[in-house]
């Protein structure tokens, strides 16, 4: 293609040269045929154009050899405008033309792999163009739906992730990472229950998925099932102790169930592991103000500011912990009525509406 578009554009190039040098040839030999210069071998063409074209000229306008001569002139300068808007011309529509061939050549298979090299390479905007070309030229193209839902589940556009892996399942129910990315769309979004169903379906499939079980756990931990999301996450550590992020939900978990040697544990690897993530950092800060350790804690809440210092939750447990250790953090009030339960906002326990503070973060309730 690249070759043929360089070929084309010498073409070009070639063709305006020669028709300058043309016209310029024909305004030389104009001018030596106005002042009398005899004509030889060399301007004798020149002549024979400036000589056709004065008999027309004077034709429609009389015999007056200024005139003529000054016609002709305009002429082959309108002509010279008029050939190299052509030459441009022809120039865009034959590029045009071998870029359509070009692409009438590509296979729906090539623009495929090239979304996967792309979605390789992190470039997902360029992966979704090539995988939506190869869609284009061949509906239901296996494998492209679902690598499409990988690329919008990667930028966050869950809504339209879930829709193609639903598509990617139409034609291929036995895709188990798809079903599983599915399932991890839903938690995004909030569909707990759904996100339940198609996990569960797809660690029935494949029961050694670590990446399976560790979803399902986060979503049994968000509703509140902390036994059976520690399970999950038990069987996702058997199949694959290093996957990514298992130390951080197995440590929030053990927050959650009131294990804080191992959330403490857990969440401490966490951080080893990524010290750039300021949520790592705020339950580490969190497992150790549970265990009384407030000065590690505040140092944790800091390095969470410090990587992202838009989040008010770890600026007020900040607080928190230094007022536990200055003794100025207000005593919980027990309030008898009727029981109604929300979840802490900062760590996501499930407490009594009557409470001033978390029973398990300390987290005031405002």
């Amino acid at each position: 293609m690249a070759i043929t578009e360089k070929a084309l554009d010498s073409v070009v190039k070639i063709a305006n040269v020669v028709t300058a040098l043309l016209f310029i040839y024909l305004i030389v030999g104009s001018i030596l045929y106005f002042t009398a210069e005899p004509a030889n071998a060399l301007t004798g063409p020149a002549y024979t154009v400036y000589d056709a074209a004065s008999r027309v000229i004077t034709s429609f306008f009389g015999p007056d050899d200024t005139f003529t001569f000054f016609a002709f002139i305009t002429l082959l300068i309108v002509g010279f405008a008029l050939s190299m808007s052509l030459l441009s011309s022809v120039k865009t529509i034959a590029g045009r033309t071998l870029k359509a061939s070009a692409e009438a050549l590509t296979s729906a298979n090539t623009h495929s792999r090239n979304g996967e090299a792309l979605m390789g390479g992190g470039n997902f905007t360029g992966a979704i163009a090539e995988f939506n070309m190869a869609l284009k030229k061949q509906p239901g193209l296996p494998g492209v739906y679902d690598n499409l839902g990988r690329c919008h589940m990667a930028t966050g556009n869950y809504p339209v992730a879930l829709d193609m892996f639903r598509k990617e399942l139409e034609t291929r129910p036995d895709n188990v990472s798809a079903r599983s990315n599915m399932g991890f769309c839903y938690i995004k979004l909030g569909k707990l229950a759904s996100a339940e169903k198609e996990l569960e379906e797809a660690a029935r499939m494949q029961p050694d998925s670590a990446i399976t079980h560790l979803w399902l756990g986060d979503t049994h931990r968000l509703g509140g099932k902390y036994a059976d999301a520690d399970r999950e996450y038990e069987r996702a550590k058997q199949i694959n102790r290093d996957l990514e992020g298992l130390d951080q939900s197995m440590g929030e978990n053990y927050l959650m169930i009131g294990k804080l040697d191992e959330a403490v544990a857990a969440l401490r690897s966490a951080v080893n592991r990524k010290p750039g993530s300021d949520r790592a950092r705020y339950l580490y800060g969190l497992a150790l103000a549970k265990k009384g350790r407030y000065e590690e804690a505040i140092a944790e809440y800091n390095a969470a500011i410090g990587i992202n210092p838009l989040e008010k939750t770890y600026a007020d447990m900040l607080e928190v912990a230094k007022a536990a250790i200055s003794g100025s953090a207000p005593a919980q009030k027990e309030i008898v009525r009727e029981i109604v339960k929300m979840p802490c906002k900062y760590c996501g326990t499930l407490m009594e509406i009557t409470k001033d503070r978390c029973p398990n973060c300390g987290a005031p309730v405002k």
